[in-house]
Parts: structure tokens; C-alpha cells; sequence
């Protein structure tokens, strides 16, 4: 896709700038609960042009929330048809409609996102070898980039 090409030329990638130009608007809300991650949902009236708006647990930490707004893109991008009809409500803790797969396919989109694999092959030829330098370049957590590298947690 070429929108995610775009954003994959400069480590860290810009969720929030991805989110925008897709018709994303991105909200820091505290108040979605302690256990609660973020949603994305149909937003008519704040929402982004596409009609759609991503809130993010802003009391979390900003690799989680990056994760998170990554997360919910994905959803746009594969699940577009089911938050159409109003059938994909997401959240961490409930997943309204969503089989395993798909949040599976959710979580692998939005590890794509965040740091994909030519991003992290030039920051690598540039010296950037460990899994510390790596996460924090990229700003995601350590579990997130050993995951990403398929290295066990």
C-alpha cells in the first residue's frame, strides 16, 4: 500500500501523520478505563473525512499508545467493511464481533506499521543492532521489537 510505503522512510514512523492522511483523527482520552487501550469508532460530527476517529488511552505509555493508533489503523485497513456496518467495536478487553484471526491480523498490520522490516534493515546497516537501540529508535517496547525480530520474550 502506498500510504504505508510513504511513512516507512524515516524511523520513528509517524502513526499519528498515517492516521491523518487516511481520514483518521487520533484522541488522547484518560478516561477509557484502566484497561482499555483504545477504540476506533464511527465519528461522525469529530471525526476524521473518513468519518472514523481513533481514541487512545493517553495515560498509558507513548510506545503503548503508538501500538495502539498502529492497532487501530490495521482495523481500518482490513476491517474497513465491518466498522461500515457498525460491527467491529474494538477495544483491549472486548473484541464485539472480532475472531482471534482478525486481531491476530490486526497486531501483525500494525507491527508492519510500526517498524517495518526495510526500516529496520537500514537501521541495522547503520549500526543500530541491538534490540534496546532498535525499540527505542522506532519507539516501540522491547517485547514488541523481539516479537518483531522473532526473538523469544
Amino acid at each position: 500500500m502506498q500510504i504505508l510505503a510513504k511513512y516507512h522512510t524515516h524511523a520513528p514512523v509517524d502513526v499519528i501523520g498515517m492516521a491523518t492522511e487516511l481520514g483518521l483523527n487520533v484522541w488522547g482520552m484518560p478516561s477509557l478505563g484502566p484497561r482499555i487501550s483504545g477504540k476506533i469508532f464511527r465519528d461522525p460530527i469529530n471525526g476524521g473525512p473518513s468519518g472514523f476517529s481513533i481514541a487512545v488511552n493517553s495515560t498509558e505509555p507513548a510506545v503503548r499508545q503508538r501500538f495502539t493508533v498502529a492497532h487501530e489503523i490495521a482495523h481500518f485497513l482490513l476491517h474497513r467493511a465491518q466498522l461500515e456496518n457498525g460491527d467491529l467495536i474494538d477495544d483491549t478487553m472486548y473484541r464485539s464481533g472480532l475472531s482471534s484471526t482478525e486481531e491476530a491480523a490486526a497486531n501483525k498490520m500494525a507491527a508492519h506499521i510500526l517498524m517495518p522490516f526495510s526500516l529496520i534493515n537500514t537501521l541495522v546497516t547503520n549500526g543500530l543492532n541491538s534490540v534496546d537501540a532498535l525499540a527505542e529508535r522506532l519507539q516501540v517496547s522491547k517485547t514488541a521489537m523481539k516479537i518483531r525480530l522473532g526473538i523469544p520474550t
